[in-house]
């Protein structure tokens, strides 16, 4: 899997909600600057978009998201993207989703 924004996060459109997949799976969906990038840019597509009344974020895989990727931090990736989400939020409702883990059910 390359690094590119349009695979590390996904965009889906199910009526007037918008899902967002952090799709890095094998990383346990660690924030890296493609991620970092991908999700900013679905917020503010979210947040531009009347059509849209609320937003979903989830993670692909066995994790949400198990936080920065260190190796990608150490690389100098430009994650500030991620730092603008943080501070900004979405101005429609935005929902975490993690689905129940196998010891829950």
């Amino acid at each position: 899997m390359t690094d590119s924004t349009e695979q590390a996060v996904l965009v889906e459109r199910r009526g007037r909600v918008m899902v967002i997949t952090l799709n890095r799976p094998d990383a346990m969906n660690a924030i890296n600057g493609a991620l970092s990038h991908g999700l900013l840019n679905a917020v503010q597509e979210l947040d531009a978009d009347d059509s849209l009344t609320a937003g979903v974020i989830t993670g692909n895989g066995r994790g949400f998201c198990s936080g920065m990727d260190l190796k990608a931090f150490s690389r100098g990736e430009d994650i500030g993207p991620l730092t603008t989400f943080i501070r900004s939020g979405c101005s429609k409702p935005c929902l975490l989703y993690t689905s129940p883990s196998p010891r829950d059910s």
